[in-house]
């Protein structure tokens, strides 16, 4: 993901049902940026499915994929959360949560049976939401000194960045902007003659 300037991730929030020997299975494909996000997003679908058997998930989280987890809510171990995992890596997607919901029919499915109802509700969920290819974009804050004025506002007129928030604060301009990945190079290239302008890598998204 080193040298990677795009990754793939879903275009909207969509929902599935799948139903095995009585078993409901309602699954939930999510744009989710961040682990607060899913928590919220979580916690609504716990809400609104409270009298659910089993409410089970997984998530691959920022443009690097550095962070995944999955949970079998209760079901035998990687019955389900693995599952669902392995659905959301075999679309090679990020920035994405899937929650499956369960309704118990009253028969054993087993753990094959899990294992496919579960996969299954998780993959045509994300059938549904549809796949796109997102540039990465590289966050930084910058610091100027009034009286640099014709610096700061070469930054921020320059068409490489795009402001995502500005301030002042007693003697300084401060920004938050975005850059794409792949034109990092330009944007070093820019800082260099801007020496007034202190300027700060925070993250990827």
């Amino acid at each position: 993901m080193l040298f990677d300037h795009s990754y793939r991730t879903i275009q909207a929030n969509a929902r599935s049902e799948f139903k095995d020997r009585g078993s409901k299975f309602y699954g939930y494909a999510l744009k989710t940026n961040s682990k607060k996000e899913f928590d919220a997003w979580l916690k609504k679908i716990k809400n609104k499915y409270a009298d659910a058997t089993h409410h089970c998930y997984a998530y691959v989280l920022h443009p690097d994929k550095s962070e995944m987890y999955s949970s079998d809510d209760g079901e035998p171990a990687n019955s389900a959360g693995k599952p669902i995992l392995r659905a959301i890596q075999g679309i090679d997607a990020t920035q994405v949560s899937v929650i499956v919901v369960r309704y118990y029919g009253g028969v054993n499915l087993g753990i094959p049976g899990l294992i496919n109802a579960y996969g299954m509700a998780a993959k045509l969920a994300l059938e549904k939401a549809i796949v796109i290819t997102k540039d990465i974009e590289e966050i930084y804050s910058a610091k100027c000194p009034f009286g640099e004025e014709q610096q700061w506002y070469g930054l921020l007129n320059n068409s490489l960045i795009e402001i995502v928030h500005q301030e002042t604060d007693s003697d300084s301009y401060i920004a938050t902007f975005s850059c794409p990945k792949g034109r990092s190079e330009e944007l070093q290239e820019l800082l260099g003659n801007l020496f007034h302008i202190q300027v700060k890598f925070l993250h990827f998204t």
